[in-house]
């Protein structure tokens, strides 16, 4: 091997050999020498007490006075109903209403009597094609196959 400048191999070997020794007892130095014992010795944190812990509802109620719960427009908004079906059995009408799906609450059938509650509408009457329902001062009818608007009947 030829070097670029006047350097012999010898005097490359003996640097060489000489950075590897250095090294290696500084390794040895740092890693492996007797510090007499002058260490400190090992000692365990004190426990400090735990504060009193809240519980869910206590947690929650203050969660809600700093950050009051935003009211989300899907929620305001009323669900529809269809009247799907009415029976009667022994005098006694029932009818099938389908509630429309809302935010996590999935699309649902309900079979119901006079004077049940529908989403918080009071079911008044069940007539044969239709039912009617009432909540506070509203009134809601649900007809089966109700006619479209502008349609003629066949």
């Amino acid at each position: 091997m030829k070097l670029p400048w006047p350097v012999s191999k010898t005097m490359l070997m003996s640097t060489v050999t000489v950075v590897l020794i250095v090294g290696l007892l500084d390794f040895v130095l740092r890693v492996f020498v007797d510090r007499g014992g002058g260490e400190r010795p090992y000692v365990a944190p004190k426990a400090l007490p735990v504060a009193a812990q809240y519980d869910g509802k206590a947690a929650s109620v203050r969660l809600e006075s700093w950050f009051p719960r935003a009211v989300v427009q899907e929620e305001l908004k009323e669900r529809a109903f269809a009247l799907r079906g009415v029976f009667r059995s022994g005098g006694a009408s029932r009818a099938m209403v389908w509630i429309e799906p809302r935010g996590a609450d999935p699309a649902r059938f309900v079979v119901v009597n006079r004077g049940d509650d529908i989403e918080g509408w009071r079911v008044e009457t069940i007539e044969a094609r239709k039912i009617k329902l009432v909540k506070d001062e509203q009134t809601r009818e649900l007809e089966i196959f109700r006619k479209q608007q502008g349609a003629s009947a066949p």
